[in-house]
């Protein structure tokens, strides 16, 4: 059935296609705003690594965190403070760790997931009876991982220590983002908006 052309007749027809109107003119809106929004948020982006670059160019303590005073004339008179933000992570190696572990914390820390590479295999091989583990072994495929909390404990409760861990894992730098928070005066809060 082909759509035919006309013009809106009754009240609710008029609604209808005042809404469609309507949407359309604020998604075009928001097209711009949005793609003005992009613009600003990547030359603020930019502007920020830059800043803390040369900020911290010479020197010894790098610094993540600047506030300034704004003027009671300009747009938000207060403080603004802009952090930036270098996330972390920890990647642990579970074989060299599991070396340097004692027999009592190892199986706390180290978790082991056993799966069978050649079911067939080892059913047959077992129902020779004679068990060897050092062949049992091939038919087995470990993984290993760290339990990052048992560990933690360990290291809270004294257990090990963390220079004792030194060789046993890595650090990644993840992506860093900005925050920004303006603290108005005359108001206790402020308000923060993340920058990623």
């Amino acid at each position: 059935m082909k759509n035919q052309k006309r013009t809106p007749q009754s009240r609710r027809e008029f609604e209808f296609v005042n809404s469609a109107i309507a949407f359309l003119e604020s998604k075009e809106k928001f097209k711009h705003v949005s793609g003005y929004y992009e613009k600003i948020f990547s030359d603020f982006k930019l502007e920020a690594q830059v800043f803390f670059n040369k900020l911290n160019e010479n020197s010894e303590n790098e610094k993540d965190s600047v506030e300034f005073e704004l003027q009671e004339d300009s747009i938000r008179p207060g403080k603004i403070t802009i952090n930036r933000v270098k996330r972390t992570s920890v990647i642990f190696d579970a074989e060299k760790l599991e070396k340097i572990l004692s027999k009592e914390y190892r199986s706390k820390v180290i978790e082991k997931k056993y799966e069978i590479s050649d079911m067939l295999g080892l059913i047959n091989f077992l129902k020779s009876y004679k068990v060897d583990p050092k062949i049992f072994r091939e038919f087995l495929m470990i993984s290993k991982s760290v339990n990052v909390g048992e560990l933690d404990k360990l290291e809270e409760l004294g257990y090990i220590k963390v220079k004792d861990l030194r060789g046993c894992y890595e650090i990644k730098e993840g992506s860093e983002y900005f925050t920004v928070k303006v603290k108005e005066d005359g108001l206790s809060g402020g308000k923060d908006d993340d920058c990623k």
